[in-house]
């Protein structure tokens, strides 16, 4: 497989998807409907690393028609403002960034998971298995070298139960709890590492600029 059966997959996804979301749309938010975000760049055969978060974020303002159909046409990561570009180039730097495509775990929009969860969970359950399906089927197509997983939530919905902890942390509040920092195994064969997600690593307990430092280290980043 090359770029030319990539494109043809990364069609068929988009095709898919939208299908999905024209039946589904009224049933996932009703009046206040979200879209769909797939990839956050061109897809491209290869690449350094495929960045996997849990769910696009934001409302029906964030959505672009022409999204909906391909991928967007630069690397947002690099050229967005939201807080996850801005968060992943401070911690990672730019020139790893510069070799990544991004996607999520689940393709549908909701402005958090706490508001996507309140859902038929029927229907949240179809959805959701859809874009783990469809994701195995991009990671097959594109062949990264190496995929980086953003958050516990989004590892257990790609597969993670076989992932080993590689970093953790003492908290610094005093407790005697550790902190989670970096997990290593395959998905779908590829290596894979998953890291807190960098939008919420403020919450308690907080992920410190050395602990960014000992998973940047981990993963095998040199900025």
């Amino acid at each position: 497989m090359g770029q030319h059966e990539l494109d043809a997959v990364v069609r068929d996804v988009y095709s898919k998807t939208y299908g999905l979301w024209e039946t589904t749309r009224d049933r996932i938010a009703g009046d206040s409907d979200h879209g769909f975000k797939i990839l956050y760049g061109p897809a491209r055969f290869q690449p350094a690393v495929l960045i996997i978060g849990l769910q696009p974020g934001g409302s029906g303002s964030n959505m672009r028609d022409a999204e909906l159909q391909q991928p967007s046409a630069s690397n947002e990561y690099l050229s967005e403002s939201w807080t996850l570009a801005t968060e992943l180039r401070e911690r990672f730097g730019t020139e790893y960034l510069k070799g990544a495509i991004g996607t999520n775990a689940v393709f549908f929009r909701a402005p958090s998971w706490r508001e996507w969860c309140c859902i038929d969970q029927a229907l949240r359950s179809a959805l959701t298995a859809f874009c783990v399906s469809q994701n195995k089927r991009l990671i097959e197509a594109i062949r990264p070298r190496q995929i980086l997983v953003l958050g516990w939530d989004a590892l257990d919905l790609m597969g993670g139960s076989g992932f080993r902890e590689s970093v953790a942390n003492k908290s610094a509040d005093g407790r005697r709890r550790r902190k989670r920092l970096l997990m290593f195994g395959r998905i779908e064969g590829v290596p894979a590492f998953a890291i807190p997600h960098p939008s919420a690593a403020w919450k308690n307990p907080p992920v410190t600029d050395a602990d960014w430092r000992m998973i940047v280290a981990g993963v095998g980043v040199s900025k």
